[in-house]
């Protein structure tokens, strides 16, 4: 596991302190639901081969759309 993963898995759990923390009503958040639906299938999603394919393909498309845009 290298940093960056490390950095990814605590986004998760910063980005749900965040929520928490602008959220006008606390009590009615459904933690469970969150831990599963946030942390669980995002982890699945992230493991299967297509994710990785789709992210591939995207930072291509990304390199080639700011080369176009900006000049190289």
């Amino acid at each position: 596991m290298t940093h960056l993963n490390l950095v990814s898995f605590v986004g998760i759990f910063v980005l749900t302190a965040i929520a928490w923390t602008f959220s006008t009503n606390r009590k009615v958040m459904n933690w469970r639901a969150m831990r599963f639906w946030g942390v669980e299938v995002s982890a699945l999603v992230a493991a299967t081969p297509a994710c990785f394919m789709v992210a591939s393909v995207s930072g291509v498309f990304a390199t080639n759309g700011g080369a176009f845009l900006f000049g190289k």
